[in-house]
């Protein structure tokens, strides 16, 4: 099931909750806690059927059992009440429809309730919900340095900054966005300078945009980093790795010489690995880098002790194809 559904389970009912899930966590709790409050405050005021609107509303963004079937209807009375430019009606219309996964209607009608007073107490948090939402839920790509930007400065701290990022750029996988993501990293790395699953995605992205000397600085200064650390129960597997993407950064610029000398550190490091062995893929840059200075010889007899132990190695098999030719 998508993450973005949550099952009813007095009902069994289907709940989509497409913004509030989509959204980063920490602010999507305070817009739904703001929006509870408005619902709260104005409820009293409202005739009974109003009142039983702003009910199921609440118990939707507070994930708590309600009527899913009378959805419809409420949007349906609001829009018939001859009050459009009403905020609570707007507001509620918003969250409704937000059950109903009518995405973009929900934000603009969110959009249209920002500017109204009743959103004065979480104006701000509300604005950056709809831009972050514009981005995340309805894949507007425009909004993606601009929703990234508020992440990285209003909601995220150094323990999940690396993930919220992470996270960030699956849901924009493209090379055409590698410049957006470089940008958000060097503003992350200025406010969490000593994070190193930062500088490891740091490295990791600028890998992905083929700066592959960037990517190289990050890798030296984790493994500076590491190094310090010999008490560290995975200091060979974190040492291996790092010596891996090292060596990766040095095959991409055809530095065959600290190729080699940084995969022979690798392999060192590995087969003192407490829990974690990075293995064949040292052996395969070790080979290709051999493979560029004309040592095929040796380059081949690499690839056959990894064909020794899994005949069907796909990398092995395609190195060993262009040994050959």
């Amino acid at each position: 099931m998508p993450a973005n559904h949550y099952i009813c389970p007095a009902t069994n009912y289907l709940i989509y909750m497409s913004l509030f899930i989509d959204v980063i966590e920490v602010l999507s709790d305070k817009v739904k806690s703001g929006l509870i409050d408005v619902i709260g405050q104005e409820r009293k005021n409202q005739g009974r059927p109003i009142r039983k609107i702003c009910d199921i509303c609440s118990k939707y963004l507070d994930y708590r059992d309600y009527r899913y079937d009378k959805v419809e209807k409420a949007i349906h009375h609001l829009q018939e009440t001859g009050q459009p430019g009403n905020p609570l009606y707007t507001m509620l219309l918003a969250v409704l429809n937000d059950s109903l996964d009518e995405d973009s209607m929900a934000i603009e009608q969110f959009t249209a309730f920002s500017d109204t007073p009743l959103a004065d107490p979480f104006r701000t948090e509300l604005a950056d919900f709809i831009t972050i939402g514009r981005f995340v839920t309805l894949k507007d790509y425009d909004f993606l340095e601009t929703a990234g930007s508020i992440m990285v400065e209003r909601y995220t701290n150094e323990d999940d900054i690396t993930d919220t990022l992470s996270n960030l750029y699956l849901k924009a996988d493209s090379e055409e966005f590698i410049p957006v993501f470089q940008r958000l990293l060097d503003r992350a790395r200025k406010l969490y300078p000593e994070s190193l699953s930062l500088e490891g995605l740091n490295g990791f992205i600028n890998m992905k945009g083929r700066d592959y000397r960037k990517a190289l600085e990050s890798y030296l200064a984790i493994k500076d980093r590491l190094e310090a650390d010999k008490d560290d129960p995975y200091y060979n597997d974190q040492l291996a790795a790092t010596w891996d993407n090292i060596a990766a950064c040095y095959l991409k610029l055809e530095d065959v010489a600290k190729t080699l000398e940084s995969c022979d550190i690798a392999l060192e490091y590995d087969k003192n690995a407490a829990t974690y062995r990075v293995g064949n893929p040292i052996l395969y840059k070790k080979a290709e880098a051999l493979l560029l200075t004309g040592e095929k010889e040796q380059a081949l007899a690499i690839v056959d002790t990894i064909l020794n132990e899994n005949q069907e190695d796909e990398k092995a098999l395609e190195i060993k194809g262009r040994i050959n030719e």
